[in-house]
């Protein structure tokens, strides 16, 4: 079960990571909205 355990967990650490990256990415030509959403994290 741990390695279940394991394996459940890096996949919401990859999500968790991805998400983000994703919003950062689209708002680098914004540096005010990424701000915004550095403090929303």
């Amino acid at each position: 079960m741990t390695g279940m355990n394991l394996v459940t967990v890096i996949m919401l650490m990859v999500e968790v990571v991805l998400i983000p990256l994703c919003f950062l990415l689209r708002m680098l030509d914004e540096p005010p909205m990424k701000l915004s959403i550095l403090w929303m994290i």
